[in-house]
């Protein structure tokens, strides 16, 4: 649909999906602005009951002008195709949100009272919403809560719709969402508008718990759990939940409507009676009142000769982790060409912090994403799930230096600590290292040894040689190939000017590999040249943990030497357990091998170290992706792609679709990825997988003759033709360039053991054969 035109409105892309479409991002071309525009799939309107389904849709929207609801402009049909415009709403669904966990009971309240307003303005026009869960609802970065899908709505047997609602009854269809849905609607039963309250309840019980009122492993018994099961309260999941909140919720989650609330303004006012900060689930017994005092003063006492007080927050004690942001410095050289200066700082800071193990620092691709914003430091803070902001400034005046830094407990917008640092550009390691050692003094954080001698270990270096760091590190942060390209030459010349240090062969290491996956040159010369690098930095420091990661990186991709790639990781993750990368590329180690519990885990580590990176989240997908939780992963590609556009989420997207047998979601997904990854073969081959899978053989065809005719400048690996040939069901083509995958030691065997795209060949000998010659176990251990 890129590029389409419906009427003034041109398709930019994806960005969601309700129960009767697909939403797109367009563009007004008569208003010249932002518009969402949700298209039905062909056949969607086959009849006229669901065509006035969806007019009604458009209708309801337009009449309500509520702030919290989103607000339809137009409704039209151009070339057989429906379609509903409405305003875009930028920002992250409430699921998108939860899956960091609960949130905390002010905003539970605020979020709460604005769904409910929206709800309340809905039911007073007679209109039953009958699907709401998280996924329907949008946070604006403002903190605005929008309603977005009314496509399950319904008006009110009491208006004009008593003949369909009874019509939709007689048939035994059931509406929404099953663990949203109220008891009356899974009995098949009208849903008024108790019905809707009790969605609001399910949805208060996720936010404040982090899960479901009910969980039942399959449908059956999920109903049986809504029909007859009581839910556990929420305390007895977040004992911080106020008495207030939790009444609430339960009084929404009663089995009878008569039980529950009766009107959402109802729920509204029980809201606004709990206070906005949960109160201690406990109370003093009177009698105690005078001993718990004095021991109280005692304490205080105690705690102020200590300096406990003095601390930003809790005891800093080994084995309990403090959570930093350093944002991005301002560059203060009034030269906008020094910006690559000041992101490497901030770069190299966050590295340094990174080695504490029990403090826990977000890592570059989120804090990054707050460059030249305006966003209140508690925002951040929410965002980025942390309370305590490291900001300020580097100015470069010729050969010196001055970095001025303060700490701020984000949460309560208070200020802790300042500091300046003034010194040389060859001492400015030196420089980090003093303030990373303040910071963890304040935070009473306290060092291992390892730790204390990894901080002292500075070694000066070359001005010219870090300068030169800086700008490869600013390219490599691109990640596009020219990109990569020119980041090479800046490493190369920093490791000339400065043959100690030991970051330049780290960078040179990780950008050769992935000019190899890029096939930007072939897959053997990335490897030997990367491992050279990677070697080298460990020759200079064998204490480098993004050197080890580097080396199980290539052991994983291109040696396929399991054992020692895991002990890389580990090693790496000792050395610097702040390091994301190392952890996301343990995740997909580990998924790769089946061991998709512990790869959760890791991965779920480095979302805590970098919440917003999208490659980040594209890889926790991929691991309920190789653990076969393909709905799971489909959803959260999406989240992935929402946050940024990126070729690698498009195709892992695309092969999800595939392994459902959704082809036109697949090819669509597919083609995307060809069109903004260039020249890279993969992609160009899972669409040809793809085509070949659907039935289209003649486009499966062609792509596999572009792809013979690139082969001559060996940078297509083996296995993009294997894929192919699989899509077009030729085992014996496909087992032929499996084995040429197999002698040139194509990166992407590596995947073999838990890819669904090959679960056509798993029961071939030549299959398990290739396998175990891997160095992978049978494959029966990967589902």
């Amino acid at each position: 649909m890129i590029g389409t035109r419906f009427s003034h409105y041109e398709i930019i892309r994806e960005i969601g999906g309700g129960g009767m479409g697909v939403v797109y991002l367009a563009r007004d071309h008569h208003l010249g602005c932002e518009v969402a525009v949700k298209v039905l799939p062909p056949g969607t309107l086959a009849d006229e009951a669901a065509r006035k389904r969806f007019r009604r849709e458009a209708h309801l929207l337009a009449k309500r002008n509520h702030p919290n609801i989103v607000v339809a402009h137009d409704f039209d049909t151009e070339g057989g195709v429906d379609f509903l415009v409405m305003e875009y709403v930028p920002g992250v669904t409430l699921r998108e949100r939860l899956l960091a966990g609960p949130l905390p009971e002010p905003e539970i309240l605020d979020l709460g009272k604005q769904l409910l307003r929206a709800i309340a303005a809905a039911h007073e026009a007679d209109v039953i919403h009958q699907d709401l869960k998280p996924g329907n609802l949008k946070i604006t970065p403002d903190g605005v809560l929008k309603v977005l899908d009314f496509g399950l709505a319904r008006h009110h047997p009491s208006v004009d719709e008593t003949t369909t609602t009874a019509t939709i009854t007689e048939t035994g269809a059931i509406v929404g969402t099953l663990p949203y849905m109220a008891p009356e609607q899974l009995l098949g039963k009208p849903a008024d508008r108790r019905s809707d309250l009790y969605s609001v309840g399910v949805i208060l019980y996720e936010m404040a718990t982090g899960r479901l009122p009910h969980e039942g492993g399959v449908p059956a018994a999920l109903i049986g759990e809504i029909l007859h099961g009581d839910p556990p309260p929420p305390s007895s999941r977040n004992p911080a939940i106020s008495a207030g909140l939790e009444s609430s919720i339960l009084r929404a989650l009663e089995k009878g409507p008569d039980l529950r609330f009766q009107s959402a303004r109802d729920f509204e006012r029980d809201l606004k009676k709990t206070p906005t900060t949960a109160q201690p689930p406990w109370h003093i017994p009177w009698g105690w009142t005078l001993p718990l005092a004095a021991i109280s003063i005692a304490s205080l006492l105690l705690a102020l000769e200590s300096g406990w007080l003095h601390r930003p927050w809790g005891v800093g004690t080994r084995g309990v982790t403090e959570s930093i942001a350093v944002l991005p410095l301002l560059n203060l050289s009034n030269d906008a060409e020094q910006d690559y200066f000041a992101d490497g700082m901030t770069e190299e800071l966050i590295t340094k912090l990174a080695q504490i193990r029990d403090l826990n620092v977000i890592s570059r691709t989120s804090v990054m994403q707050f460059k030249g914003k305006k966003t209140p430091l508690p925002e951040i803070a929410r965002r980025l799930h942390v309370r305590t902001v490291l900001n300020g400034s580097v100015e470069r005046v010729g050969s010196r230096v001055r970095i001025q830094a303060q700490l701020v407990d984000a949460v309560h917008d208070h200020h802790l600590w300042a500091e300046s640092y003034v010194g040389n550009l060859s001492d400015i390691l030196g420089l980090q290292t003093e303030v990373a050692r303040a910071i963890s003094n304040e935070v009473r954080v306290k060092l291992s040894p390892g730790e204390e001698a990894r901080l002292a270990q500075v070694r000066p270096v070359d001005p010219a040689a870090h300068e030169a760091y800086l700008r490869g590190l600013y390219l490599w942060n691109g990640r596009e190939p020219r990109d990569l390209e020119r980041a090479i030459e800046q490493y190369k010349k920093a490791a000339a000017l400065d043959p100690g240090y030991a970051l330049p062969h780290v960078g040179l290491a990780d950008a050769y590999d992935f000019l190899g996956n890029y096939s930007r040159i072939p897959q053997s010369i990335a490897h030997e040249k990367a491992k050279e690098e990677a070697l080298r930095a460990l020759a200079i420091d064998s204490t480098l943990g993004e050197a080890h990661a580097s080396l199980a990186e290539l052991k994983t991709e291109y040696e396929w030497d399991w054992v020692e790639a895991e002990r890389e990781f580990r090693r790496a993750i000792e050395l610097n357990p702040g390091y994301a990368t190392a952890h996301q590329w343990y995740a997909e180690y580990l998924s790769r091998m089946g061991r998709h519990q512990e790869a959760l885990a890791q991965i779920e580590r480095a979302l805590a170290l970098d919440p917003l990176s999208p490659p980040v989240n594209g890889m926790l997908a991929t691991v309920y992706f190789h653990g076969r939780q393909t709905d799971k992963a489909i959803e959260l590609y999406r989240v992935a792609l929402d946050m940024r556009p990126d070729v690698l989420t498009r195709l892992y997207l695309g092969l999800a679709y595939l392994e459902k047998k959704m082809y036109p979601q697949a090819i669509a997904e597919l083609q995307r990825a060809v069109a903004g990854s260039g020249d890279v073969p993969l992609p160009k081959a899972i669409l040809g997988c793809a085509y070949g899978m659907a039935g289209r053989r003649t486009e499966a065809r062609k792509i596999l003759a572009r792809l013979e005719a690139q082969a001559g400048e060996g940078t297509v690996p083996p296995s993009c033709m294997a894929f192919v040939w699989i899509g077009l069901g030729n085992k014996d083509q496909a087992f032929h360039w499996l084995e040429e995958a197999y002698a040139a030691h194509d990166s992407y065997l590596g995947h073999l053991k838990v890819a669904p795209i090959v679960d056509g060949l798993r029961s071939d000998p030549r299959f398990i054969d290739l396998l175990r010659r891997v160095g992978l176990e049978s494959p029966g251990s990967a589902s």
